[in-house]
């Protein structure tokens, strides 16, 4: 899993080193946001850089607490549907990966174990850069990620194991549901 995950950030870099030999027309080309809406359950930031016209790239770092603590890296190239990136409607394409710690408890014990996790991204999303000098971004965007869950260790009830994975696919670092609302800094 690794050594795909590996592979396919390799690609997806090389892809990126490509399309940045474009010539840039936008004038706010680096965005930085935030994601106050995921303080439930993390920490995220966003950068973005536009590569061209209709494409951009970027990196989301998210640091999770609670059920699954640990960090998070999606490494993503956005596709701008007319010529005015970054803003307006995009289609998004990502990898994820983080590290994470497993925490849980059975009738005579608390235990944790630390795993890798990997996997991937597709969503769709508006990004408006407003103030006087379109400075501010404003983002949605909504979209599915497939991410592996933890495998517990043997010696855990099935049932213990079955909510954890539950919570890690639903609420956790691998939620399906991908969702996002960002607001931040344009230069």
């Amino acid at each position: 899993m690794k050594k795909n995950f590996i592979s396919s950030a390799m690609a997806l870099m090389m892809l990126i080193s490509i399309l940045s030999f474009s010539d840039v027309k936008a004038q706010n080309k680096n965005i930085v946001t935030f994601s106050p809406l995921g303080l439930v359950n993390k920490i995220r930031f966003k950068y973005e850089h536009g590569i061209n016209d209709i494409f951009s790239t970027g990196m989301v770092a998210s640091y999770y607490y609670g059920a699954f603590p640990g960090g998070q890296v999606e490494p993503f190239i956005r596709y701008y549907f007319g010529e005015e990136a970054p803003e307006g409607i995009f289609l998004q394409g990502k990898l994820v990966g983080g590290s994470y710690k497993y925490i849980f408890s059975d009738v005579s014990s608390v235990n944790n174990f630390n795993f890798f996790s990997g996997g991937a991204g597709l969503s769709i999303g508006y990004q408006k850069l407003t103030g006087k000098n379109k400075n501010f971004p404003i983002e949605f965007s909504i979209g599915i990620k497939i991410v592996n869950p933890p495998v517990a260790p043997t010696n855990l009830n099935n049932t213990v194991d079955l909510v954890n994975k539950g919570l890690f696919l639903f609420t956790g670092p691998g939620s399906v549901f991908d969702g996002s609302f960002s607001l931040g800094f344009a230069f």
